[in-house]
């Protein structure tokens, strides 16, 4: 509860030439305070309309009222990392995650997009896009030789809906899961691993093949947003979620702004790299993993996105400190909640 001594407190107490030096918590009442002041003979009181405290096993409490809406209060009451920051500047470290739209879609989607020429891994690699899937309860990140000299690459994406999050809030950490059920490692080259990169569909609801060249860095390497390359050698576990970690780059692509929704990408290391594995793409050998998106039946093993993250300060929340402070105890909130992480 708040025991700050209040200002009109403090002034009567100079206006008697005496210095408030605490509460005499024994003579609480539900509607009134005692404060001592620098003078023995001198105590000053304070009276309340209605009552503002009640005790607990003998612990005094505040009454404390507000509105909200059902979302905001689950949010806002769960369980955070740092609950309450200096001067009231980050409020609580809050946690939320985000899973893709089953079909049909109504705000996100997840799926792939691929290409299958037969002319080349340039060919494959800078295609504009052949097909794509976005209703399948499992499906391939991955590159692959086929038949007839075909080069196959499938990038997939996944779409979440952060649109319920506070505009304005800043992200502490994040986690992306996927559950693998095959892991492939055909090629067994350095460039054997699977990372985080950033697509842009053209759509919220629906992948289309277009969208197999909307990744960001495909002019050269793909943008990877997880320090995490997970080597399909040893990395992964079958049957089960496996995690990547954001880094502050793919911490970036988290959007918080109310309108638009959060895209994550999964693509294979020689495709990020845009290296042709040596040898070129043989027939039926494979890099990559196949596993489950949301059209699997429930959310037991749908992709997910877990983000920590702490809301910006109710107006006039900052009681007087400026911007400069708001931004270094925002810094400050994000390094312990990282080392509480860590834990």
């Amino acid at each position: 509860m708040d025991e700050s001594i209040n200002d009109k407190i403090n002034t009567k107490a100079k206006e008697k030439g005496v210095i408030i030096t605490g509460e005499d918590i024994s003579k609480r009442t539900p509607s009134s305070r005692v404060f001592n002041t620098s003078s023995s003979t001198l105590k000053i009181f304070q009276g309340i309309s209605g009552s503002q405290w009640y005790t607990v096993n003998g612990q005094w409490r505040s009454y404390q009222t507000a509105t909200t809406t059902r979302d905001a209060y689950e949010r806002q009451t769960g369980k955070n990392l740092l609950s309450r920051s200096w001067f009231g500047l980050v409020e609580k470290a809050l946690a939320d995650t985000f899973y893709p739209d089953p079909n049909v879609e109504t705000s996100s989607v997840d799926g792939c997009a691929g290409a299958n020429p037969t002319s080349g891994w340039n060919a494959a690699r800078d295609n504009v896009g052949v097909f794509s899937t976005d209703d399948s309860a499992n499906d391939f990140a991955d590159i692959t030789g086929g038949s007839g000299g075909k080069e196959i690459i499938h990038r997939c994406m996944f779409g979440f809906d952060t649109t319920s999050v506070t505009p304005g809030s800043t992200v502490d950490s994040a986690t992306f899961d996927f559950y693998v059920g095959t892991v492939y490692d055909g090629y067994g080259e350095a460039n054997g691993y699977m990372n985080i990169v950033l697509p842009a569909p053209a759509s919220n609801t629906a992948i289309v093949p277009g969208d197999f060249d909307s990744f960001d860095g495909l002019t050269g390497t793909m943008t990877e947003g997880s320090d995490d390359q997970k080597d399909l050698s040893s990395a992964f576990t079958t049957s089960q979620y496996n995690q990547w970690t954001l880094n502050a780059t793919g911490e970036s692509w988290i959007v918080f702004d109310g309108i638009n929704i959060t895209w994550l990408g999964l693509a294979e290391g020689h495709d990020i790299n845009d290296t042709e594995p040596s040898g070129g793409l043989q027939d039926n050998v494979s890099n990559g993993l196949l596993g489950a998106f949301a059209d699997t039946a429930g959310t037991a093993s749908d992709p997910l996105l877990t983000v920590t993250y702490s809301e910006p300060p109710a107006a006039g929340g900052t009681d007087g400190v400026n911007t400069q402070t708001f931004f270094i105890m925002s810094l400050l909130n994000k390094f312990l909640n990282t080392a509480m992480a860590k834990k």
